[in-house]
């Protein structure tokens, strides 16, 4: 997600999706550039990074989201944060294990602005897909492989005989677009994917 190199002493520091990516893998890759890379102490007991998404309400100028932003940065556990003005969201990077995302929106609350959560970085979200024109079964493995690699996907389940495949993802990261175009690219323009028509229905009774 980020990487920050100090030179000076020596040292990176990497703030990663733990589902993607652990420790070694990135000691190793440091090594693979031609660097020794050790990992370092733990010296603030933090844990896996996750990213939280947050509505604020009220900001009319560049004072507002500044005072906000800077609000956010002073609690402990925060490692990260952006706010923008234009589209009235933060977004922030915290250690679930020192503050919790309620904390994070009464942080921005006790600014003066209304705070509405949009992802906490907990959520995981599921997707049906309905493709067609998959006449080579190899495909189905192919097309798979391609969703597996991309970040967010938790997990992924293929069913060649109902032409469907279901995920589990992390919605502040990737969504079914994202999903629908990889499988269409796949298949140079010859497989469509849609959200299956079950999952529609149930949408649609919810509405």
């Amino acid at each position: 997600q980020e990487a920050v190199v100090d030179v000076l002493n020596n040292r990176v520091q990497v703030i990663f999706y733990p589902s993607f990516v652990n420790e070694e893998e990135i000691r190793e890759t440091i090594e693979d550039v031609g660097f020794e890379a050790a990992l370092a102490k733990d010296e603030t007991g933090q844990g896996a990074i996750q990213v939280c998404r947050i509505q604020i309400k009220g900001m009319t100028c560049t004072t507002c989201s500044n005072a906000v932003e800077s609000s956010l940065r002073v609690v402990h556990g925060v490692k990260k944060a952006q706010v923008a003005l234009a589209t009235e969201e933060a977004e922030i990077h915290y250690d679930p294990k020192l503050v919790s995302y309620n904390e994070l929106l009464e942080a921005v609350e006790d600014t003066g602005f209304e705070a509405i959560l949009i992802t906490s970085g907990e959520d995981i979200s599921r997707a049906h897909l309905k493709v067609d024109g998959i006449g080579d079964d190899n495909f189905w493995a192919v097309i798979a492989s391609s969703l597996k690699a991309l970040p967010g996907v938790q997990a992924l389940d293929v069913d060649p005989t109902h032409h469907k495949i279901s995920l589990s993802y992390k919605p502040d990261m990737i969504g079914p677009r994202n999903f629908i175009q990889v499988i269409e690219s796949t298949g140079a323009g010859t497989f469509k994917a849609t959200i299956y028509p079950e999952e529609r229905r149930r949408d649609s009774h919810k509405q």
